[in-house]
């Protein structure tokens, strides 16, 4: 008790030492006492720092500085897991509590490592207590929270060398989180694991391919489950506004991949109403100048078209009508006025989003919906094109009208008629280089490609 004053110490110089401090405690077994928990809770915070966040920057002294404190930090919280086997009681199951909360987010690659430690060790010696009660221990996330919130962090697996840990940590815990999933996951994660050692350090890291492969892994894992109940549960906690705009405010290339994942969940569900919430909580959380959001968003909704393209369809329609104009009604009915540049933003999206869902819809259905359904809605925006983000997603979405309508894509030979028009306006862009509408060497690029696409 005569520690607590210092737990919440502003000097890092103070809280580096008391770190010190906390092992010589580890070691003579007094973390096992009351009070013991809130010592390693003080650890796991600094483990979360934010070495780049200017305020605690200006905390820092010549000797101790954030980025020092953490890496400190981190190595005594993997030295007392590794070393000390009497700190299980104190660390099982209670680390799991440091998983899903925001302000623990930059420390999940060392928790996640400590917690592989722990619950792999214990899963291999079945260990009585291995199991968890969920229900009972109220203080732990449940199972779909801990699967969303590390695959949320695990589609950019070289931050902090994070994805290791993440990897070990859903191997160790599976028969914990999901029984259903336990077979695939030990088959396949070391496939994973194999990947991400042989490609991070030799300059051939690709990560659209990376991401392709965890979200298989998402998509091969639910395939697995003999109900959709737990589907939609873990759908749910993955489009939890309050918590995704709580937890992702600062980290799009986070939020932008939960948006994907979520979108491998819509397209395995058949509940419509699920997946009308699910549309409806990624437009109101989208931040729209964020171009990780933007493809993230578009690529999950864009799954989702798989298998619901009306209700995608009518729902970007409604985005188009309700949020891309001046005025749009906010809660309680009252009015918010948008800029020429939100309207602008919120226009890329949409436009991407119809890119995404042509190419991941159904062959059999885009050949009767590309021209009438969408074409239809995004004809009027090709003309005097300003904003550059438009333009440049407006291309990167005819890129994608024109993969769909491939007949290497649809398996099938189809004439599509609004090939010459937009062949035209991807000449057009490249050749306007006036003063007014500069060309930058990303549009001219990105034409190229589409004009490739369109032609083959």
């Amino acid at each position: 008790s005569g520690l607590k004053i210092i737990l919440s110490e502003q000097s890092l110089k103070v809280r580096s030492v008391f770190g010190q401090v906390i092992i010589t405690m580890a070691h003579h077994q007094y973390l096992e006492l009351e009070g013991g928990h809130s010592l390693v809770e003080f650890l796991v915070k600094q483990c979360a720092i934010n070495p780049d966040d200017k305020n605690m920057a200006k905390l820092s002294t010549d000797t101790v500085t954030p980025k020092k404190l953490k890496s400190m930090s981190e190595n005594v919280l993997q030295l007392i897991t590794t070393t000390m086997p009497h700190m299980d009681s104190v660390l099982w199951p209670s680390l799991l509590e440091f998983i899903a909360p925001y302000e623990y987010l930059e420390a999940a690659g060392v928790v996640s490592r400590c917690l592989a430690a722990i619950a792999g060790k214990k899963r291999q010696q079945n260990d009585e207590d291995y199991e968890l009660n969920f229900e009972e221990l109220v203080n732990l996330p449940k199972p779909p929270r801990i699967i969303s919130s590390l695959l949320a962090l695990l589609g950019h697996p070289l931050k902090a060398g994070r994805g290791e840990h993440i990897l070990n940590c859903l191997q160790a815990l599976v028969p914990l989180l999901q029984e259903e999933f336990v077979e695939l996951w030990d088959a396949v994660i070391p496939k994973l694991l194999r990947y991400l050692n042989d490609h991070s350090n030799d300059g051939s890291w690709s990560q659209r391919h990376w991401e392709d492969r965890v979200l298989k892994f998402l998509s091969m894992s639910l395939d697995e489950l003999s109900s959709e109940e737990w589907l939609l549960e873990l759908g749910n906690v993955m489009g939890d506004k309050e918590y995704i705009t709580a937890t992702y405010a600062n980290d799009s290339e986070e939020k932008g991949f939960l948006y994907k994942c979520l979108g491998v969940v819509m397209r395995k569900a058949t509940h419509k109403q699920f997946v009308q919430l699910q549309l409806e909580m990624m437009f109101n959380t989208i931040k729209h100048t964020s171009q990780a959001e933007r493809e993230g968003c578009a690529i999950g909704v864009g799954f989702s078209a798989a298998n619901h393209l009306d209700l995608v369809v009518e729902k970007l329609e409604n985005v188009t009508k309700q949020d891309m104009v001046r005025k749009s009604k906010g809660f309680f009915g009252f009015s918010k006025d948008k800029s020429e540049a939100d309207i602008e933003r919120i226009k890329a999206t949409v436009l991407l989003c119809y890119g995404y869902v042509c190419f991941h819809s159904p062959p059999s259905l885009i050949t009767s919906r590309v021209e009438v359904s969408i074409l239809r809605v995004i004809n009027p925006h090709f003309a005097k094109v300003k904003d550059t983000v438009v333009k440049e997603n407006l291309i990167r979405t005819i890129d994608l009208i024109g993969k769909s309508v491939n007949p290497d894509h649809l398996k099938t030979n189809f004439v599509f008629a609004g090939r010459g028009d937009l062949v035209n306006h991807l000449l057009s862009y490249i050749t306007a280089e006036s003063p007014a509408i500069p060309i930058t060497t990303e549009i001219r690029s990105l034409s190229m490609d589409a004009l490739s696409t369109l032609v083959k």
